[in-house]
Order: C-alpha cells, then sequence, then structure tokens
C-alpha cells in the first residue's frame, strides 16, 4: 500500500516526458521570402532522429527557392490550415517538391503552391521501392494545391503549376510488401495541374475520401489509377475524369 502511493506520489511531481512539435522557426523558417529549404532540411534531420516527429509551420508563405530534403522516419509536416499556412516552391529546376519515403508520413492544414513562372513537377510524391524500401501508411489531410479561381492560360498568373498534383509512386516496389499500401487522403484538394491531378501507380489499399481534383484555367483534371500491383482502392471524392488502367484496381460501392 506505501509503496503504490509512493509511486503515485513520484508519478504527481517529476515530469514526463512528451513528444513536442518543432517550430520551424526555430530552424531559420519564416515567411519573408528568404528560402526555408535549408531550415526544413534541419528540422527533417532532427525530427527523423529524435522522438518529437512533428514540423509545425505557422500561418504564411514559405518561399523554396531550393528543393527540400525528402520526409522519411515518421515525420509530420503541419500548418494552420490551407487558406493559412503555404509552402511555395519558387525554384524552375521541376522534380518533386515535397517527397516522402518510407513508412507512417504525415501532411497535413496546408497549401502546396508554385511561384509564377515556376512550372512541371510534383507537388506531393511518396514513394516505394526495392532500393529505397517499403513505403505506405501515411496521411494526407486538409492539404490544397494551388487554386482554381483565375484563368492561368493568359498572362499575369498570380501562380506557376506543377504538371501532378499528388502521386502515390510503387512502380519499383517488386518485392514484399509490393508497391505502395495504405495511403489516406482525406479532405485533399487539386487544382490547375498540366498533366494530371493525382496519379497513384501500384498502389495497394489507398483510399481518398473528401475534396477532388478540379479544373483551372484549361488544366488537366484528371486522376489515373493502374499498374500490375494496383489492387483494392477507393476515391469517394469530386472526380471528374477517372482514369482506370489495371482491373480491378478499385473496391467498395464507390469507386
Amino acid at each position: 500500500m506505501v509503496r503504490n502511493v509512493l509511486l503515485a506520489v513520484l508519478l504527481l511531481i517529476l515530469p514526463i516526458a512528451t513528444a513536442e512539435a518543432l517550430e520551424i522557426a526555430e530552424f531559420g523558417g519564416f515567411p519573408d521570402g528568404t528560402d526555408t529549404a535549408p531550415a526544413l532540411n534541419t528540422a527533417i534531420y532532427m525530427a527523423a532522429s529524435g522522438p518529437d516527429k512533428t514540423i509545425h509551420f505557422g500561418a504564411g508563405s514559405y518561399t523554396f527557392a531550393t528543393r527540400p530534403n525528402a520526409l522519411h522516419d515518421q515525420v509530420r509536416l503541419v500548418g494552420e490550415g490551407w487558406y493559412a499556412t503555404k509552402l511555395v516552391r519558387a525554384y524552375t529546376s521541376g522534380g518533386c517538391f515535397i517527397e516522402g519515403r518510407g513508412v507512417g508520413l504525415y501532411v497535413k492544414d496546408l497549401a502546396l503552391w508554385a511561384a509564377p513562372g515556376t512550372s512541371g513537377g510534383t507537388a506531393l510524391n511518396f514513394v516505394a521501392s526495392n532500393a529505397i524500401g517499403p513505403g505506405g501508411k501515411h496521411v494526407i489531410e486538409n492539404v490544397r494545391i494551388l487554386e482554381g479561381t483565375v484563368d492561368c492560360t493568359s498572362a499575369g498568373c498570380p501562380f506557376g503549376s506543377f504538371g501532378i498534383g499528388i502521386s502515390l509512386d510503387g512502380t519499383n516496389r517488386t518485392q514484399a510488401p509490393e508497391g505502395i499500401r495504405a495511403v489516406h487522403m482525406r479532405n485533399v484538394i487539386v487544382w490547375s495541374t498540366t498533366q494530371r491531378a493525382v496519379q497513384w501507380w501500384n498502389c495497394r489499399a489507398c483510399e481518398w475520401y473528401g475534396g477532388g481534383a478540379y479544373q483551372g484555367g484549361g488544366t488537366n483534371q484528371e486522376v489515373l489509377v493502374g499498374g500490375p500491383l494496383s489492387a483494392a482502392n477507393r476515391i469517394d471524392a469530386g472526380v471528374g475524369t477517372l482514369l482506370i488502367l489495371t482491373p480491378n484496381s478499385m473496391r467498395g460501392p464507390g469507386r
């Protein structure tokens, strides 16, 4: 009895270690037009190697003049909402803007943007391969890519474009577990891409609920699902054009 009482007292007075968010500002990342990539790279290293997995962006527009490192080891990027926090690709070399590898990544409450004069590439790309390792169990939630309120086929567009909005790519993961698996997209909106809005290749048990893919100024709203390993996926979102290239890629009463 006395032992239990002493244990209870110790639990009350001793500090309990809890994971906290890493603030991007602590690493020199500010919404002031300077390059945020070095700050994010340092934060990713700290989050991947420590107990605090969440990197928090406050409200504002964060410029990326160079491409940041890939997310890995269950790192989480979290903002203050897709109209409050904006990550802006400002370099012109294309490629993948935000890329993730491994298992258990999380991107939430922010917008991914392309600065005027930039084009091509992929806004958000999660990948699995034999060389990198298995991939999946990611969450993309309350994320907006660009917008569709203006006609960007004319001069003076206030933003650039991405070739692909979101790509889930298990093309080169042929070892068990094959493909990229169990990625959950919730309330995700993709606007104004030039090649296709969303592409799932060799996805297994991936889901998209809420949001949708929309045109803005003559761009492409196409969503593609395919690959020989694709199976048991589900989309319950506003998708105008859905291309299913592999039989049995989708499951359930929906699409």
